[in-house]
């Protein structure tokens, strides 16, 4: 060695880990067991490896290093074929839409007016809310929801616990799934809407965060026949095993049938970037995605998510 040259060897060996290590959010969601808090975080940020992985591989291929450059362009290419259909749009039906809304309000904390505005400027047609708090309903009614969307079944409670749905055709009020937290359903014009909520994988808590899915999952797979349309903060992103599990062959993400990509709906305070997709439509099988967006919402650590459904042709 010369001038403290790095041997060949060494440096394959620090290229190839640094690449490994930018992909282990990407194993912590399709490779690693899901049962501690770390695997379950980093499998959160699975969306973001292979643009952390990208510079890698450029500075391997610079580098001229070809054994480096053809491990890590194989785990792009892995990780590519696992997350390009997120990105890509599925065609898009010609039936009946419907405009649908779901926001988390940081225990009701969250700024009622930006609530009615995107109502109105987005022409909602159902909203879903969680962190449903008492005073934010009286906050909602105050700012004119009621006057856009005038029906609506309400489990308003403290702290995380509420939820609720408002529409603007007549609403029927079918029962709820149950949950740790609450959770609102009703049927709007031959479509069953569900608002809901688990219990966040928190540090020491994950196991009530598997139990409730394991509950939501079991209910999921006895809903009827009826097209059906679930709204809400998962606490979950795609990457995660049990969101996974409740989507089973029935539901679908509405952002990965729109082609939206990386999703980001939530940040680690308020006011800070948004980094990960807890937040999610799950659209029935049939239904297609003619639109999706996420919007801020003053107050709140989670952004809103809007999603235009195309329901299915009836027969």
């Amino acid at each position: 060695m010369h001038d403290g040259a790095v041997p060949p060897r060494a440096r394959t060996l620090l290229l190839v880990s640094a690449g490994v290590l930018t992909a282990v959010p990407f194993l912590a969601g399709y490779g690693l067991p899901q049962r501690h808090f770390l695997l379950i975080g980093l499998a959160a940020l699975a969306g973001w490896s292979p643009y952390a992985l990208a510079p890698v591989l450029l500075l391997s291929a610079a580098l001229r290093n070809r054994p480096a450059t053809a491990a890590l362009a194989a785990l792009l290419a892995l990780q590519v074929a696992v997350l390009l259909p997120a990105y890509l749009p599925d065609d898009v039906g010609e039936a009946r839409r419907v405009v649908v809304l779901t926001a988390n309000l940081a225990l009701g904390e969250a700024d009622a007016a930006d609530v009615v505005r995107l109502v109105r400027e987005r022409h909602v047609e159902v909203l879903a809310l969680v962190e449903l708090t008492p005073a934010a309903v009286g906050r909602l009614q105050d700012a004119g929801l009621d006057e856009l969307l005038p029906h609506s079944t309400v489990a308003a409670a403290s702290g995380a616990a509420g939820a609720g749905l408002w529409s603007r055709q007549p609403l029927v009020k079918v029962p709820s799934w149950r949950a740790q937290f609450a959770t609102a359903a009703a049927d709007v014009g031959g479509v069953r809407f569900r608002a809901v909520h688990p219990f966040p994988p928190l540090r020491g808590q994950v196991s009530l965060w598997r139990d409730d899915y394991e509950v939501l999952t079991a209910q999921a797979r006895q809903e009827g026949r009826q097209p059906t349309v679930l709204l809400g903060d998962f606490n979950a992103s795609v990457h995660h095993r049990p969101l996974r599990g409740l989507l089973g062959d029935r539901w679908r993400d509405a952002a990965s049938l729109a082609g939206a990509g990386l999703v980001r709906t939530w940040g680690p305070a308020l006011g800070a970037p948004a980094l990960l997709d807890p937040d999610h439509v799950l659209v029935d099988r049939g239904m297609s995605v003619d639109a999706y967006a996420t919007a801020a919402i003053r107050n709140s650590d989670h952004r809103a998510v809007v999603a235009t459904v195309v329901l299915p042709t009836r027969r």
